[in-house]
């Protein structure tokens, strides 16, 4: 009875922790995309935003940002922002949000609560853009032919306005 079990925990074990390595890098990267893209300050690190979602209840004061991979509900106060990674953030009555409200794949609703930041909803986080450097592979004679093509190329544009000026308004001049 014990072997098939263990066997059984031994093939299901290692996907299990490499689904939530994985889990892990994507909350760092959205955390990195929120405070480079969006100007989130204070996030919190990667390990410990929990899945789930977060209620602050009322009576609770909370320092910080607060983020969360689900709904997010306010009856408290919290002293920064509150993120939701994938739900709504609902800010109730007596709720009190100091700093930014936002919601990745939800909505902000402030239902009688108060948000004195933006309030801002986004169906997806911003993709972060890297400039890359490409080399140039022509050889030192292919750009000069290819500047030398360019001057000629741009010289016959203009002549053929200059040409067209002259057939074409030649009375008016």
């Amino acid at each position: 009875m014990r072997a098939p079990l263990v066997a059984l925990l031994g093939l299901v074990l290692p996907g299990l922790l490499a689904a939530q390595g994985a889990a892990r890098s994507d909350v760092h990267r959205d955390l990195q995309r929120l405070a480079q893209l969006e100007g989130i300050t204070g996030l919190p690190p990667a390990d410990s935003v929990s899945p789930g979602g977060r209620t602050v209840p009322a009576g609770t004061t909370i320092r910080g940002t607060i983020v969360a991979r689900g709904p997010v509900v306010v009856a408290g106060r919290v002293e920064g922002s509150v993120v939701s990674l994938a739900g709504d953030v609902t800010v109730s009555a007596g709720g009190i949000v100091t700093g930014d409200a936002l919601a990745v794949g939800g909505t902000v609703i402030a239902d009688r609560g108060e948000v004195d930041g933006e309030m801002r909803s986004m169906a997806s986080l911003p993709t972060l853009v890297t400039a890359v450097a490409v080399a140039d592979a022509r050889t030192p004679a292919q750009r000069v032919v290819d500047a030398v093509r360019f001057v000629a190329a741009t010289f016959g544009v203009l002549l053929m306005i200059a040409v067209a000026v002259l057939l074409f308004a030649a009375p008016n001049l």
